[in-house]
């Protein structure tokens, strides 16, 4: 029987214990399907490692062991250590990883592992700072997209050097308003786009957005079809605008500017968002 149909067999649900015993002891490519089965009994997760530990062709059966549920802790620690750098990030990205295995890889030399670790659902407290700090951009960037990111966090990401990262926090819906509240004068389109879209950002920010890129943003360098001075928000770059408009907590003296625009379509968008916000008052506003 060729490898492809033992890996097949390997994969089969009705496949007996035993016989995932023997495959998993045979070729790598099989054992390494053995080792990816839903519902993987931690008995056997445990011979597939001892199996293949040592042995340098099996390097693909202890990336995809490091990355199965069925997994121990035992052995995760383990696996934390291992020179091949895919299994370390596994592991990070295990839920069962024991803390200390967690804090430690949390200072590995490898970026992408520390990037799985500030993604996890829970990072250890005491290496948040750490991670926060981190020299590589991808691994803040994780952090402030972590959904259970606090505000203090996200206060410090907000600062953040890269631009990629504030857009992040200016996009969580966890960042204190203080913090969002600044970010409306951030240089970077990708940043004020996301503050644009997100929908907890507080009146006062969507306001000061949207005054000061009507103030002239490409004056500050910023990439769009604004022109310096100008009062008009239909020549505010698109994406921005599209943000704006989409976001339904927009003010509506701002959504007002936005309908006497020059800009047809943009002010065909705006008045049937003021008519609608009218109607749901039960008021009827003049168009």
């Amino acid at each position: 029987m060729g490898t492809a149909a033992l890996v097949r067999e390997a994969r089969r649900v009705g496949t007996t214990v035993a016989r995932l015993r023997e495959l998993g002891a045979g070729e790598p490519e099989v054992a390494r399907a053995v080792a990816g089965r839903i519902g993987l009994t931690a008995a056997l997760a445990e011979e597939l490692a001892v199996r293949w530990a040592g042995d340098h062709a099996g390097i693909g059966v202890l990336r995809t062991l490091a990355a199965q549920p069925a997994t121990g802790p035992e052995w995760l620690a383990l696996f934390a250590v291992h020179p091949d750098e895919q299994v370390r990030r596994a592991v990070a990205a295990h839920r069962a990883t024991p803390k200390p295995t967690v804090r430690a890889l949390a200072a590995d030399s490898a970026a992408t592992v520390r990037r799985a670790v500030a993604a996890r659902e829970r990072v250890p407290r005491r290496v948040v700072p750490a991670l926060l700090d981190d020299p590589a951009a991808e691994v803040r960037l994780a952090m402030a997209r972590r959904p259970g990111a606090d505000p203090t966090q996200l206060r410090v990401l907000a600062a953040d050097p890269d631009p990629e990262v504030r857009a992040a926090a200016a996009a969580h819906r966890h960042t204190p308003g203080e913090a969002l509240l600044t970010l409306a004068g951030d240089p970077d389109l990708l940043v004020l786009a996301a503050l644009a879209g997100n929908r907890f950002t507080p009146e006062p920010a969507l306001g000061a957005l949207t005054e000061a890129a009507c103030r002239g943003l490409a004056g500050r360098g910023l990439a769009g079809r604004t022109e310096p001075g100008s009062s008009d928000p239909g020549q505010l770059p698109r994406q921005i605008v599209d943000s704006l408009l989409e976001n339904g907590r927009l003010p509506t003296p701002l959504l007002e500017l936005f309908a006497a625009t020059e800009d047809r379509g943009l002010a065909a968008r705006a008045a049937l968002l003021l008519k609608a916000r009218a109607e749901r008052a039960g008021t009827e506003h003049p168009c």
